[in-house]
C-alpha cells in the first residue's frame, strides 16, 4: 500500500500511551467538553476484552495516529466495529488512515472475525472514496442525526475482510460512473437508473457539519433524504468518485453482488 508517511503501528496497552491517545483524540476533533472526551480507562478495557486499540508512531517516537474499535453483534452477525480512526493534523492526507484501517483488519482476522463495520458522514466525498473505493467497504445503512445533533448523519458500511482486491475491482467495473456533467443544483438529489442510482455531491467539503454554509446545509439535508430512501429500498452504496473538479457522485446498486 503506497503512503507518504513512515510509521510503526502497534497495540496500545500502557496507560500513558492510552492517555496520549485520548489527548490526540481531543486535539484532532476539537473536543473541549468532558462529555466528548475519550476515557483512557475505557480504552484499556477495550484493549483487554476483545476490542482493538492501535497506535501509529512516527520515526521520532511521537504518537501521530490511533484507531480503536470493539466487537459488535447484530442479528447473529459478529464483527469488529471501528469507532474512530484519528490522525494528527500534520499527517492527514498521507495515507495514515488507510494504514490504521488495514491494521484493524489484520487484528480482526487474527481474532477470527471476517467483517468490519464503521460509520461516516456522507457529506465528505474524500472520506467516502477511501471507505468505499480504496478499502472496498459497502454502505448498507443510513442514520439521520446519528449522534443526536443535527447534521450528524451517518452511512454505516460493512467491509468483507475475506474479499480480495481483485474481487472489489471486478465489482466496481460493473458500476462505472457516467461522464455526464452535473450541476450544483443537483447536489444531494438521487438520479435513478433502474437498479442503480447516482447521487451527486460537492467534491471538496472539509469543514465540520456545524460550520456548513446555508447552501451546504441544504445539500446535506437533500443528501440525507436521498440516501435514506434508497437504502430503505434495498440499494447499497458501492462507490464515491470525483467526476470533475467540483462534483463527486455516489454510486448505488440494488443488486449488489456481494450481498
Amino acid at each position: 500500500m503506497e503512503t507518504d508517511v513512515a510509521v510503526t503501528v502497534a497495540e496500545l496497552s500502557q496507560f500513558k500511551e492510552l492517555e496520549q491517545a485520548s489527548q490526540l483524540y481531543r486535539e484532532v476533533f476539537g473536543y473541549n467538553g468532558p462529555e466528548s472526551g475519550l476515557n483512557p480507562r475505557l480504552l484499556k478495557a477495550l484493549a483487554i476484552h476483545g476490542g482493538t486499540v492501535l497506535g501509529a508512531w512516527s520515526a521520532n517516537g511521537e504518537l501521530v495516529g490511533f484507531a480503536y474499535g470493539f466487537t459488535g453483534m447484530s442479528d447473529g452477525d459478529i464483527y469488529l466495529y471501528s469507532q474512530a480512526v484519528v490522525v494528527a493534523s500534520q499527517f492527514q492526507g498521507k495515507g495514515l488512515g488507510r494504514i490504521l484501517k488495514q491494521a484493524q483488519r489484520d487484528s480482526a482476522l487474527r481474532n477470527g472475525l471476517v467483517h468490519m463495520r464503521w460509520s461516516f458522514n456522507p457529506i465528505y466525498a474524500r472520506n467516502a472514496h477511501l471507505n468505499l473505493d480504496v478499502l472496498g467497504a459497502v454502505g448498507r445503512w443510513f442514520s439521520r442525526d446519528y449522534y443526536g445533533a443535527s447534521g450528524s448523519n451517518r452511512i454505516t458500511v460493512d467491509w468483507d475482510l475475506a474479499e480480495s482486491h481483485e474481487q472489489v475491482a471486478q465489482r466496481r467495473t460493473l458500476l462505472e460512473p457516467s461522464q455526464k456533467q452535473y450541476q450544483s443544483a443537483q447536489w444531494g438529489q438521487a438520479i435513478r437508473m433502474g437498479h442503480s442510482a447516482v447521487v451527486p455531491i460537492p467534491a471538496d467539503v472539509t469543514v465540520e457539519p456545524k460550520k456548513l454554509s446555508s447552501d451546504q446545509d441544504m445539500i446535506q439535508d437533500r443528501l440525507a433524504m436521498s440516501l435514506g430512501q434508497l437504502l430503505d429500498e434495498g440499494f447499497s452504496v458501492v462507490s464515491c468518485r470525483r467526476v470533475d473538479s467540483q462534483t463527486a457522485v455516489y454510486l448505488l446498486s440494488q443488486s449488489d453482488p456481494s450481498r
